[in-house]
């Protein structure tokens, strides 16, 4: 497993997506790119665990994520359309031509503690921080996630069983010897993504839709061609939670301390739920008037 977070996408790849847009007869091609780190910055503390025991750990847990998301398709110009003289502009999309994926790393440091006089003792567990454990998935589905659409919501889960993260032995205890850490570590990582709106600017005017295949009114000014900008708003929700399973054995015989495997539950977005809402780079564009 590698010893560092792998993000799936790059900033530059998925801005690139953001630039100019080539004009496709009374359309153009658009493609709406969302990127974001919601898990940055969210660290936890476990405190020392068990409580009132002999023998404590307690765990430092940060985590680093990069999630995001493109939507492809196009805008067309058309005129006569339903409620929406003299132009109508609407958005389109393939099947499966869009893209969510997460992917979030978790870091984990720990100590261990041991109170039993006359031996009282405190270290750092080894091998620890590393960026060992991760959630991530990626699935395609059909823009633009508004009302109405095909696909007005789009998922990701991720599910991994307990694993062990560390398996060490701590040396140099006084009177006890050695000490063996176990830590077994699982959890799940459940994301939502729906749309909320495309906001376009043509013809010097704003123009807002929130349901899929809805047409919206463009003023005519004459020109054969049309140029503005459009951006994307999503919302996004992220569920998930983390279990560790330490458990430790120091020292052997009449001296030995055993702490038997325990949960530790922790709540990965630390109000049970995180929702942010998302507004993609602006989307050049550029129709021919039909």
């Amino acid at each position: 497993m590698a010893h560092q977070l792998c993000i799936i996408t790059t900033l530059a790849a998925a801005l690139a997506a953001c630039g100019p847009v080539e004009a496709d007869g009374n359309g153009a091609a658009v493609s709406f790119s969302h990127l974001e780190q919601p898990f940055g910055g969210h660290s936890f503390d476990t405190g020392w665990q068990p409580e009132g025991s002999p023998v404590q750990v307690r765990f430092y847990v940060t985590a680093q994520s990069q999630v995001g998301a493109r939507l492809a398709g196009h805008a067309r110009l058309e005129r006569g359309a339903p409620g929406a003289a003299p132009l109508g502009l609407s958005y389109t999309a393939d099947a499966d031509s869009g893209s969510f994926w997460m992917d979030l790393g978790i870091q984990i440091s720990g100590r261990l503690r041991i109170n039993r006089p006359p031996v009282v003792w405190e270290g750092a567990i080894p091998y620890a921080p590393s960026f060992d454990f991760r959630f991530a998935d990626r699935k395609a589905f059909t823009p633009f996630l508004l009302e109405g659409g095909p696909a007005p919501v789009a998922t990701l889960d991720d599910e991994v069983g307990m694993q062990a993260l560390i398996n060490a032995d701590l040396g140099g205890i006084p009177d006890l010897g050695t000490a063996r850490i176990v830590l077994k570590v699982g959890g799940h990582l459940h994301g939502e993504l729906s749309g909320r709106s495309i906001t376009t600017t043509l013809a010097g005017a704003s123009l807002t839709q929130t349901q899929e295949s809805q047409f919206a009114a463009v003023p005519d000014d004459g020109h054969t061609r049309i140029e503005g900008e459009a951006r994307h708003e999503a919302r996004s929700s992220f569920q998930g939670s983390l279990v560790l399973v330490p458990s430790v054995t120091v020292g052997a015989g009449d001296k030995g301390l055993t702490l038997a495997e325990f949960p530790i539950d922790i709540d990965l977005v630390g109000l049970g739920r995180l929702d942010l809402i998302w507004k993609s780079a602006p989307v050049s564009l550029a129709i021919v008037t039909p």
